[in-house]
């Protein structure tokens, strides 16, 4: 069963473009429905608008657990990268994750 919030990956290329302002508010979108749906108050989903500035901070924080289909039993942060994903190895990848 696909999920509503579960687009094709041709669907994804409509949010590419404007310094990745697009996709980041879109993520952002489906962490606060996402939250939503499972009961948690709105102070606990923190999303950025500064999403396009290198400032050394996450894009986006849940506070509480979001269990449902993503099963995350803890709270998370969210890193959003406005980059094509052959232009990211796991380096890279490694590099974001131990980030302070």
């Amino acid at each position: 069963m696909k999920l509503p919030w579960q687009p094709e990956p041709d669907e994804l290329f409509a949010l590419r473009g404007h310094g990745g302002q697009t996709f980041s508010d879109f993520v952002s979108a489906l962490l606060r429905a996402e939250g939503s749906l499972r009961g948690l108050p709105a102070t606990d989903v923190n999303t950025s608008t500064r999403v396009n500035i290198a400032d050394g901070g996450v894009d986006a924080e849940v506070r509480s657990p979001l269990g449902g289909p993503l099963e995350l039993a803890f709270p998370t942060c969210w890193q959003f990268k406005a980059t094509l994903f052959s232009d990211f190895d796991e380096k890279d990848l490694s590099k974001e994750a131990n980030k302070p």
